[in-house]
């Protein structure tokens, strides 16, 4: 038969009315049910011969058969998906797909009679089905269910059973309790019956997971009434629930105490027939417990629902009890259901521990909750066995429920309890030995270092917080010293993606954690850990300086055996550089002495490591340099402290030599690798250059445009471009401008006059590498990375830096103005150059003076208005985008400045906005541009509002100085407003009415977008 033909049977029996006038044309088919609230016979009529309906069933059969056959091609596919479609949208569909379930052994065909009657119960139960055809429905399928489903014997599989769970659920959704009121009753009854125990908590659990989020197919007011009704019922569901997970923990505990389970994992169905179902009644009642407890309001009470009747708590502290003895059944029962079952009550107390809002009657059970995760470590700790042993699942959900507790609910703790707690931890964390357990396990720390460090009433029973630090700082000290000696900190797990600042992409991936957990345990307490930290820092100070005696006699290997020595030096020197961020606040003058003293070593050994630039293996010992010079960066602030405060306030002459002396040492160190960089590796010249420019940055002393060092540096820098790499030659040219440009800390001759000289010298040889366009597009990027580098640094700075600075740049900004219309269609270089002009109407704005930018403005307005050149650029570059977003930011800057010297520029750049960039980001699904262009339109409606008000058509001369021409329409405008007639007006006025319009209609359609940050405009 076709398909054609079997569409035309099935639209037939679809159409065919369902009556009992006639008898023995298709016979009757009953279905009984030994549940009560269930119709004891319901009878299916239909005048369609049985022969008839069997032959619809079998071409229904051999048309989903062939659907899923794989020898199917995709073209017949299509016409039998077509045909069972029109099919299933026949309005008495659902009566045909009964039959075909009942008497269908086909599980194709029964999933889609189910498909079937779902939609028609989603479409059509509320509209055209009659109310003795929505009895005959609802009871038809659960007694389907019971009969065919439900019992041991049955071999339908489980994924028919649910759907059809699903399906009756649906039901209820629209009919209970009105005209379905046994819909809960039939589901406590089946929780009470051993036969059908599973297909009552599958139904509990789907009734959760449809009705906790309901979709659009019932209305708003029925959903919120759906949701009281449904926590109304709550307690009574967690008492099935209690009720049944009891009864398995007393049978466990049974089993336990009459059978001894060796250390391997016994197969659960030795123990008795029924075991395989007996663990999934267990693990479907926790699953559905879980998926309740993710919603259920805690208190009884839905907010902002004024129907709620009186509230009372639906989990009970016997419930919780129950959940805390299941959740340690692993560790005397060693079955893989045992590990499942633990896992899973773990896994319902951490959705408890999960909720952000805790009502006052919840408080007991909480508490209880919380006090047992101590007993939870002290029963894992209790063997030392038990932590290898436990699956990796479970170790997960343990380290869940602390890491839960340590940051939501450590303060429900008290003093001893949070002590233990701590305690137990400690031994916990370093047992693991699987390496993602262990990171897991430094997160429980962190979170509650995090919460001792925020400096809140940490325990509402502790007498003090001081009190409570000493307690616990046994177990905390004992954690940085298990870090700081275990080789568990080199090891990292290959899903590891923990961010890493940039100064720490060279370490192992996963000691970053480590060494984040130390700087938090250093910050609650610094002496302490300073006192551990300069422990082991002298051993590790010692083994660098032995070090010297291993190298060959070309100084280009070092015979190291054993690598980890060195991976551990690493580590310390990394740590050393962290902290440097401790010596903040008192603790800078309380641990002077401690701080000198690990300054003045780390420089010594940064001045000893010359001895191993040239070496080329191991490559530990490259590390080793990087990692010293990213130390002493970061101790480059403590040192401008030092200056600052002790050498310049009360030093003796002593201490000044010496300081003066340690930064001869530092620089000798960093021209030392400049002058050999040919040998060296170019990650240990990036790292001197950068630690360099730090350095001149933060320590402003006359001492350094003293050297002669940096003097011939400012000197010859230039010859340097060829050897270095362009961000390395950008960091030392950064050094040089920081020397020149930046004030002096505390001095009254800050030689002026002679850094202008040697900076103007300086930046003309830079200007004539911008104007020499032969050099290429690479160096002109380059030059233009220089400026707005200055730039930057001048932001903060006072006048005179400034004025110094626009003394000179002056003199080749008009050039860099002309270059821009050349290289507009180059967007890498067009970026830059308009990043350069942002930066000084930001930086220079008093110093360049108000002409300087409205001429810039209007330049780059003609450019940008200039026909189809946005179009081209967006359409020929993909980087172009960014070329647009800094001309708007530019705008951006025009729209904000309060001086009325921008006003002019307004229509103009409305203009380009309207008639150039919005008709190409309004058509695209990308979010390019649009933030920026909504930012913009946002700014010129709250600072530029009176534009588009009558008080500014009314000024005939607004705009009679404007050269700007953005299209002939705008400059008649501007021409008639010259000549003051009546038309002028009113074009002017038709202009801003078109404009306010546009902005508006922008807008609206913004809130259209995909893109959320659209909406943060």
């Amino acid at each position: 038969m076709s398909g054609r033909e079997a569409l035309a049977v099935l639209k037939s029996l679809s159409d065919a009315p369902f009556t009992s006038e006639k008898k023995g044309t298709f016979g009757e088919i009953y279905v009984t049910s030994d549940l009560p609230h269930v119709s004891s016979i319901i009878a299916v009529r239909s005048p369609v011969k049985m022969s008839t309906m069997d032959d619809s069933r079998r071409i229904l059969e051999a048309c989903v058969s062939e659907f899923f056959a794989p020898t199917t091609s995709n073209d017949r596919k299509r016409q039998i998906e077509v045909m069972l479609d029109s099919f299933s949208k026949q309005v008495g569909a659902w009566k045909q797909a009964l039959y075909f379930l009942s008497t269908s052994s086909n599980q194709y065909v029964v999933m889609f009679c189910l498909g079937v009657i779902e939609n028609s119960i989603k479409y059509r139960w509320l509209t055209s089905m009659s109310h003795p055809e929505q009895n005959e429905l609802k009871a038809t399928l659960h007694s389907f269910l019971i009969n065919d489903t439900a019992l041991s014997t049955s071999k339908i599989p489980n994924f028919v059973r649910n759907k059809i769970i699903k399906v009756i659920t649906d039901v209820g959704k629209f009919a209970w309790p009105y005209s379905y009121p046994d819909f809960f009753d039939n589901v406590y009854h089946m929780l009470e019956n051993n036969e059908t125990v599973i297909v009552g908590l599958v139904f509990l659990k789907t009734i959760s997971e449809e009705w906790s989020v309901i979709k659009e197919e019932v209305n708003t007011d029925r959903k919120n009434e759906l949701k009281i009704l449904l926590v109304d019922q709550v307690k009574t569901i967690f008492q099935s629930l209690h009720r049944i997970l009891l009864s398995a923990l007393k049978q466990r505990s049974a089993e336990n105490s009459s059978q001894t389970y060796g250390a391997g994992v016994e197969n659960d169905e030795n123990r008795h027939p029924g075991a395989c179902q007996f663990n999934e009644v267990i693990d479907l009642a926790l699953e559905t417990a879980a998926h309740y407890c993710s919603w259920i309001p805690l208190d009884g009470i839905i907010p902002n629902l004024s129907h709620a009747k009186q509230k009372c708590a639906p989990l009970s502290i016997d419930f919780i009890q129950v959940l805390c003895q299941l959740s340690i059944l692993n560790l005397t029962d060693r079955t893989h259901s045992a590990n499942q079952v633990s896992s899973l009550a773990l896994g319902v107390l951490n959705e408890l521990l999960y909720r952000r809002f805790i009502p006052k009657d919840f408080d007991d059970q909480l508490n209880f909750m919380v006090r047992f995760s101590v007993e939870l470590l002290n029963q894992l700790l209790s063997n030392g066995k038990n932590i290898p042993g436990l699956c990796k699942q479970y170790s997960e959900k343990v380290v869940q429920f602390s890491c839960l507790v340590a940051r939501s609910h450590f303060h429900r703790l008290d003093e001893a309890t949070a002590k233990a707690f701590m305690a137990n931890l400690l031994p916990f964390t370093f047992k693991q030995e699987d390496v993602s357990i262990y990171y897991d396990c430094l997160e429980i720390w962190s979170s509650l270092l995090d919460h001792l460090n925020a400096q809140i009433p940490i325990l509402s029973l502790s007498p003090s917080r001081e009190g409570f630090l000493n307690q616990i700082k046994h177990p905390v000290m004992g954690l940085a010293n298990e870090i700081i000696y275990s080789n568990r900190k080199f090891s990292s797990c290959e899903e590891d993606c923990y961010n890493q600042d940039d100064d720490e992409e060279s370490l192992v991936p996963g000691i970053g954690r480590n060494i984040d957990v130390l700087v938090k345990i250093g910050e609650l307490f610094p002496t302490e850990s300073l006192q551990s930290v300069i422990n082991t820092w002298a051993d590790s100070y010692r083994f660098y300086l032995g070090l010297q005696v291993r190298l060959n006699e070309s100084k280009t290997i070092l015979q190291v055996e054993n690598t980890n020595e060195l991976e551990h030096f690493n580590f310390v020197v990394h740590l050393i550089g962290r902290v440097a961020n401790i010596f903040y606040g008192d603790v800078f003058r309380n641990e002077l002495t401690v701080g000198k003293s690990i300054f003045h070593q780390l420089v010594a050994l940064v001045f000893f490591s010359r001895h191993y630039i040239f070496v080329k293996s191991p490559q530990q010992i490259s590390q080793s340099i990087l990692e010293l010079m990213s130390a002493l960066k970061s101790w480059t602030y403590w040192l401008s402290r030092y200056h600052i405060e002790v050498i310049l306030a009360d030093a003796t002459v002593a201490e000044q030599q010496s300081f003066l002396e340690i930064l001869n040492h530092i620089c000798d160190n960093v021209f030392y690798v400049l002058e050999n960089r040919e040998s060296v590796d170019k990650d240990i010249v990036s790292v001197h250059a950068n630690f360099f420019s730090t350095l001149t940055t933060a320590v402003r002393t006359e001492y350094l445009f003293q050297l002669p060092s940096v003097q011939a540096l400012i000197e010859n820098i230039y010859n340097l471009r060829g050897s270095l790499d362009a961000e390395t030659y950008r960091l030392l040219h950064k050094s040089v401008s920081a020397i020149l440009l930046l004030p002096w800390h505390n001095v009254q001759d800050q030689r002026w006059q002679d850094r202008s000289q040697m900076y103007t010298s300086y930046m003309k040889k830079l200007s004539l590498d911008l104007v020499m366009e032969t050099r290429g597009a690479a160096n002109l990027i380059l030059g233009l990375n220089i400026l707005n580098d200055q730039l930057y640094m001048l932001s903060s700075e006072g006048g005179i830096s400034k004025k110094m600075c626009w003394e000179v740049m002056k003199e080749f900004v008009p050039y860099l103005q002309d270059l821009s219309l050349g290289y507009l269609r180059l967007p890498n270089i067009c970026q830059e150059l308009l990043t350069f002009f942002i930066r000084i109407m930001e930086v220079l704005q008093q110093q360049a003076g108000a002409s300087f930018f409205e001429q810039a403005i209007r330049n780059f307005l003609n450019y940008f208005s200039a026909e189809n050149i946005i179009d081209d650029l967006l359409k020929e570059h993909e980087n172009a985008t960014y070329v647009v977003e800094r001309f708007l930011e530019m705008l951006q800057y025009m729209i904000k400045d309060p001086s009325a010297s921008f006003k002019k520029f307004l229509p103009d750049a409305l203009s380009i906005c309207y008639d150039h960039i919005y008709p190409i980001i309004s058509t695209r699904s990308s979010p390019d541009l649009k933030v920026s262009f909504f930012s913009l339109i946002r700014d010129v409606v709250i600072y530029r509002w009176s534009f588009f008000f009558p008080g500014f058509v009314l000024r005939p001369n607004a705009h009679a100085n404007s050269k700007i021409s953005s299209g002939s329409q705008h400059q008649h405008s501007h021409d008639s407003h010259r000549s003051q007639n009546g038309p002028a007006f009113n074009n002017e006025k038709e202009i801003t009415i078109v404009r306010i319009n546009q902005i508006l209609q922008s807008i609206g359609q913004s809130f259209l977008q995909s893109d959320l940050e659209v909406f943060r405009f």
